[in-house]
Parts: C-alpha cells; structure tokens; sequence
C-alpha cells in the first residue's frame, strides 16, 4: 500500500504514513502520539495548591502535619509534572514543523542536574512550549518569570526569609501551572486542527 500523497510505502498494521515531510504523516502518527494532558494537568494544578497552603501553614508553624503534608504533595506535583512535560515532548514528535532541541531523556534529566537545573529546566520548559502555544511571547515570558520566582525562592530559603520565600513559591507555582495550561491547550487545538483525535 502506497501513501496517496508522497507515494510511501505503508505497512498494513501502519496508522498512516511515516515520511515525516509528507502532509499526510501527521494525521496517522499523531492520532497515536497526540496524549491529552488535562488529566494531568488538573493533578498538578491541585497539588500545587494544596503543596503551598501546606507550606505556608508549615512557615508559620502551625502543626508538623502542614511540613509532611506540604513535602508530600511537593514529591507528588513534581511526579504529575514531569509525566506531564515528558508527555507533551513525546507529543511533539508527531508534528512534522515541530524540532525540539531537547530529547525525551532531558525532560526529566534536566530537573536532576544539581546548580546546573537553574538553566537547564527552563531551556528545556520554553523547548516544549515553543511548538505548542501560539502565543509564543506569553508562554516565553511565564517560563523566564518561574525562573526567576523559582530562584528567589530557593535563594531566599538559603537566606532565612521564609515570607518572602513563601510569596516567590506561590509566584513561581502561579506562573507555572499557567504554563502547563497554555501547552495543554495549545496541543489540543494542534491535534484538534489535525484531526489527530487525542487518545482517552
């Protein structure tokens, strides 16, 4: 069997065809490689509200259940968000004008890397959300802003000043989960244009 389009050939188990500069690739491989995300993102969202209440009660010394709680759920939303990225980078290889710079593997090897993560996390952030939002500048300028809040607070924490660490943790989570919301929404309206009906 023969692509219509490029003239390719395509196996019989196939979902369509793999010549990537073909038209026709991405409406068979996206249909398999487009995830949702919202499921995810939902998660995330929830426990990183639920992470910073936790913590701020944990700062101001209210109980030692608010620091478990507040430790917990961290591990628990930096899990569903790294699923999440790792998820949203695999996506972008069924998008024939998408070229990501970073490997699936960095996704989540970037977030490990001691002092060098500082730099690495948010390259790696801003190389997914680049194909996947329209609105490049927005998306750009949330990603340099948790940045920022993100090292503020890791700083201000170093320092002492638990308050303002706390204020740069809730700015950094804002900011982030904003993020993730304009990647999961701008892949959706991708596979939506495509007609790559996204995998329940």
């Amino acid at each position: 069997m023969a692509c219509p389009e490029c003239g390719s050939s395509i196996a019989p188990l196939s979902p369509g065809c793999l010549n990537k500069s073909c038209s026709r690739y991405a409406y068979g491989v996206a249909r398999i490689l487009m995830r949702p995300l919202h499921g995810l993102l939902y998660a995330v969202t929830a426990l990183i509200g639920v992470q910073l209440v936790a913590r701020a009660f944990a700062d101001l010394g209210a109980t030692s259940i608010a620091a478990t709680l507040s430790d917990v759920t961290f591990l628990a939303a930096g899990v569903c968000a790294l699923v999440f990225l790792y998820r949203a980078r695999v996506n972008l290889d069924a998008l024939p004008e998408a070229s990501p710079r970073w490997s699936t593997g960095w996704v989540i090897g970037a977030w490990l890397v001691p002092i060098a993560n500082i730099v690495l996390a948010p390259l790696v952030l801003a190389d997914i959300a680049k194909p996947s939002v329209r609105r490049r500048p927005i998306a750009m300028a949330l990603v340099v802003g948790w940045a920022v809040a993100i090292t503020a607070t890791a700083l201000l924490g170093l320092l002492y000043q638990p308050v303002a660490a706390l204020a740069c943790a809730v700015v950094a989570g804002v900011l982030f989960v904003l993020l993730l919301w304009l990647i999961a929404d701008g892949q959706r309206e991708i596979a939506a244009q495509r007609s790559a009906v996204p995998v329940r």
